[in-house]
Parts: structure tokens; sequence; C-alpha cells
């Protein structure tokens, strides 16, 4: 779920997911650990996000770059837990400019 707040181009989400995990340790010496010690799962995730979107100037089109930032949390078994964090630029297109405009508020550019 993506949440625009306002008409300047601050964007929040958040949301469950689905993560695939796989892991295997190793033992002390270097070498792969017992079978026990492997983690394959495919854990539910709790996912959010904010990011900033500012309007490219291309006539006639509804497109958007910016940056974004997502944190997600995967309990896996036990007391086992993940935490992800990614960094992105990101580049959206807009199926249309009117779209655009209901996130954004006002007139397209």
């Amino acid at each position: 779920l993506r949440w625009y707040p306002g008409a300047m181009g601050l964007s929040i989400k958040g949301g469950l997911g689905f993560g695939l995990v796989s892991a295997e340790l190793d033992d002390a010496a270097g070498g792969a650990a017992p079978l026990e010690d492997k983690l394959d799962k495919s854990p539910f995730t709790l996912g959010a996000g904010v990011g900033y979107e500012w309007r490219l100037p291309i006539q006639g089109h509804a497109v958007t770059f910016g940056p974004q930032v997502d944190y997600h949390y995967l309990r896996l078994s036990g007391e086992h837990t993940a935490s992800v964090i990614s960094l992105k630029l990101q580049l959206q297109w807009y199926s249309s400019r009117r779209g655009m405009d209901q996130y954004f508020g006002g007139k397209g550019d």
C-alpha cells in the first residue's frame, strides 16, 4: 500500500510480503556445518518504506524519478529473524498524466 500525503512527492508505503531465505552455517574450522544447521524458509514479511519522487520534464509523459528506502522484517523460526534495508533509485512511469496528478495533486507539467 502506497500513500502520498500531499502534493509534493513524498511517498510512504507499508505492507505484507513473502520472502525466500536460504542460509547455511559454517563451523569454526571453515567447513560446511551439519545438515541441521541449514535453513530454507519461505516466510511472510512485514515491510515499510519512504521515498520521494520528482516529476521529470518529459513532454506528454507522466514520469517521476527519486530515491526510496525500504525495511523488511522476517521471522524465520524460533529465535531466528532477519532484517533487510534496501536503498533504491526508482523511475516511475504512470499510465496516464491524470493518474500521476491524482497522487501529486494539481495539473501536470
